[in-house]
């Protein structure tokens, strides 16, 4: 009887780091969002170099999207 409640355990621990690792992802797409004006300036790019920045940035995260599911 003791197992399933176990299991039961496992699975909301589970769920619950996954939904915190969900936020992380979203939070840092909406900072770099956010932050493209500071990024630009700090480095002194122009908006023709700051376009693959950020295409690089989706590429990363798309990759790695897809092996998470």
């Amino acid at each position: 009887m003791n197992i399933p409640q176990r299991q039961s355990r496992i699975r909301i621990w589970v769920v619950t780091i996954l939904f915190f690792c969900s936020l992380n992802t979203y939070l840092d797409r909406a900072s770099v969002a956010s932050a493209v004006e500071a990024i630009r300036h700090d480095l002194h790019l122009s908006d023709e170099v700051m376009g693959p920045v950020l295409g690089i940035f989706a590429l990363g995260y798309a990759l790695f999207q897809v092996r998470a599911g």
